[in-house]
């Protein structure tokens, strides 16, 4: 993996700092959650509304919501649970270029193994391939083409990082889809009695849930995080 790490770096080395508008484009994907996560929550709610086998598509979007936190959560532990490792950017990697538009002080403190972004993503798009496999090709081709590889060329992570976190976030889904599909049943009559009985209700809560997922929960992240290191400064 430290070989796939550095060939990788040194390719997106012959661009970086060369161009500042294809730097500034590329580091913006970055910092843009609507570029990043938009699209492919917007297909989930495309499946949500589809008129194909409604039952399916409905528990497609469940099996991805349960996905994605399971990813995401697995993603997370590892980066606390095992050693601390890095970003290109704050490694002193001579093989990386930092482009233009790089904060070289963001995520200064956070483990860059394995990548949530590349988890999340690819658990929603493996659902959606799950309903579509056009649409799934789609998702998969933008988790990785736009979600994940300008994160690798900003300096945010390694290429093995964001293996990694893809492999979680595919694993992720289909085990939901397999050994989860009584939960995800279950989770399917509850949502449509609440559905039926408190539209509004249950279409208020979908929304705020769709939009954190597209914002990765930043800021309730930040807030706990925020909150962790108060009580640890107290302790």
């Amino acid at each position: 993996m430290q070989a796939l790490d550095s060939s990788v770096l040194k390719l997106t080395s012959i661009v970086a700092s060369r161009w500042e508008i294809i730097d500034l484009i590329i580091v913006g994907t970055t910092k843009s959650n609507s570029i990043k996560m938009l699209p492919i929550v917007c297909l989930l709610w495309y499946v949500w509304f589809s008129k194909s086998d409604v039952e399916k598509a409905r528990r497609i979007v469940l099996n991805a919501g349960l996905g994605a936190v399971l990813a995401t959560v697995v993603a997370r532990l590892i980066q606390s649970v095992f050693s601390n490792r890095p970003r290109p950017m704050h490694a002193e990697n001579p093989d990386y270029v930092a482009p233009y538009g790089v904060d070289l002080q963001a995520l200064e403190n956070w483990s860059s193994f394995p990548s949530d972004h590349a988890a999340l993503a690819f658990a929603l798009a493996s659902a959606v391939f799950l309903f579509s496999r056009s649409l799934g090709i789609f998702c998969l081709s933008w988790a990785a083409i736009v979600s994940t590889l300008p994160r690798i060329y900003a300096g945010y992570h390694y290429a093995s990082d964001v293996l990694a976190g893809a492999f979680i976030g595919v694993i992720a889904t289909l085990l939901v889809n397999t050994w989860g599909r009584p939960l995800v049943c279950w989770l399917h009559r509850i949502v449509q009695r609440l559905e039926e009985r408190q539209a509004p209700l249950f279409y208020t809560v979908a929304f705020v849930a769709s939009y954190q997922v597209t914002t990765m929960m930043d800021e309730p992240r930040k807030i706990l995080r925020t909150l962790y290191e108060a009580m640890w400064s107290l302790s």
